[in-house]
């Protein structure tokens, strides 16, 4: 009985297996239709889809492509329209070059003509120099009537021997010593003291023709004594120091404060710090000014200035700019108060370079200035640079400790004579 059961429990479940076999077979037909089916709706659309992907990836390409043809085209245009402009460019400079070495031609001809015809105008003066020179010598010196203030006050003094020592180097023909000084007047006037004799020393040499002296001064101021003499050569200066820029005047006196200050060889009774002050620019001391670069009017008026300035002890070169107010009528001030100082006589004010600088442009006169110390390696005379190498006559001077002015000789070894100036062509080399 349990092996009947069995066999029909077998037997059940192998039919079961047919049958659910028969459902799976039959299903799958179906299914593979359903799948058909499903493709072909789908097919059409995914195509579609393809082909306008297609054709919009194409025009974005079209596009792309046109784009880069226009851009490679205008490239070309703008690279041609600079070749173009490059090129006229360099005609342009050509021609400019060619035009300036054609001007700077016609430039140089024009100034070696002017420079020719200028050097046959000064031979010829100075072939009549020579002339009228001899002429003079062989007369002898002319008679004066008039009297001669330093003619027979001078007073022999002496030369370092360090310095005659150096002067023999550069006159070796020389037998006697080749300077020899006189004290002409001191008081602090000493340099003015010394070149009124020396002018009054060409005056006499000269008196026989038109003399160069007298287009600065006149005959009877040598008949008025020393004091009025010494007042004339201190205005001469003064005017010329206040016809002086605005930078120029505010350096001069900041230079004489800070020499002042350090008591480096300042003699002088005025005081530039109370100058300063009175006229309003004490500031520039306080700020440490070493140098005025800009001293101008202010553009917008109302009379300020603008000032521009390097202040000392300082690494870089930096321009500091300031407006001071009424700056204009300060600077007017301060001109008119530097012109009493420099026109006043005595210990006012002791004759410096910077003077000796300014008689040379108002008497047109050249000074050569000998020292009893040196001014570098092996050099026992001043610097004075002027503004012009050649002047029509040449005066020699004598400074002593940097303080006192002398009128100074040198022994001339072709006339045998010792001489106090000289005309321009027979200035010896050595002190030119």
């Amino acid at each position: 009985e349990s092996d009947a059961k069995k066999r029909r429990l077998a037997e059940e479940a192998e039919g079961g297996s047919e049958e659910g076999e028969g459902i799976e077979m039959e299903d799958a037909p179906q299914q593979r239709e359903k799948a058909e089916e499903g493709e072909e709706l789908q097919k059409p659309e995914s195509s579609d889809m393809s082909e306008e992907m297609r054709r919009k990836r194409q025009a974005l390409l079209d596009k792309v492509e046109a784009q880069a043809e226009s851009s490679a085209d205008a490239m070309k245009r703008y690279q041609a329209e600079q070749l173009e402009v490059r090129r006229a460019e360099r005609k342009r400079k050509a021609a400019e070059q060619e035009e300036s070495a054609q001007r700077q031609a016609q430039e140089r001809d024009r100034k070696m003509q002017a420079e020719a015809l200028t050097q046959q105008k000064l031979e010829a003066e100075l072939a009549a120099k020579r002339d009228a020179e001899e002429v003079a010598k062989k007369k002898g010196p002319a008679t004066l009537d008039i009297t001669l203030p330093y003619r027979d006050s001078l007073m022999i003094s002496t030369a370092s021997a360090e310095l005659q020592s150096f002067l023999e180097t550069l006159f070796p023909r020389c037998d006697p010593a080749v300077l020899r000084t006189w004290d002409a007047g001191g008081g602090g006037d000493c340099l003015f003291h010394a070149t009124a004799a020396a002018l009054e020393y060409i005056l006499q040499y000269d008196a026989a023709r038109p003399n160069h002296v007298l287009k600065s001064l006149l005959l009877a101021d040598f008949d008025r004594g020393k004091g009025h003499l010494v007042q004339l050569l201190c205005g001469k200066v003064a005017d010329h120091l206040v016809a002086w820029g605005n930078e120029d005047i505010l350096n001069l006196v900041l230079s004489c404060a800070n020499q002042r200050q350090l008591r480096m060889g300042w003699y002088d009774e005025w005081n530039p710090l109370r100058v300063l002050r009175v006229c309003g620019f004490s500031m520039l001391r306080d700020a440490g000014v070493a140098e005025v670069i800009v001293a101008q009017p202010d553009a917008e008026g109302a009379g300020g200035m603008q000032l521009k300035y390097r202040v000392a002890n300082r690494d870089t070169n930096e321009e500091i700019g300031m407006l001071v107010e009424d700056g204009t009528a300060k600077i007017a001030q301060l001109r008119e108060m530097l012109g009493a100082i420099w026109s006043t006589c005595k210990n006012c004010h002791w004759g410096t370079v910077t003077d000796v600088a300014a008689l040379q442009e108002e008497l047109d006169i050249g000074f050569i200035i000998f020292s009893n110390t040196m001014q570098g390696r092996n050099q026992w005379i001043y610097g004075v640079h002027p503004k012009k190498r050649s002047f029509p006559f040449w005066i020699t001077l004598y400074c002593r400790n940097v303080q006192h002015f002398l009128l100074a000789e040198v022994y001339d070894a072709e006339q045998g004579a010792y001489t106090s100036f000289f005309s321009d062509h027979q200035l010896p080399a050595p002190l030119r």
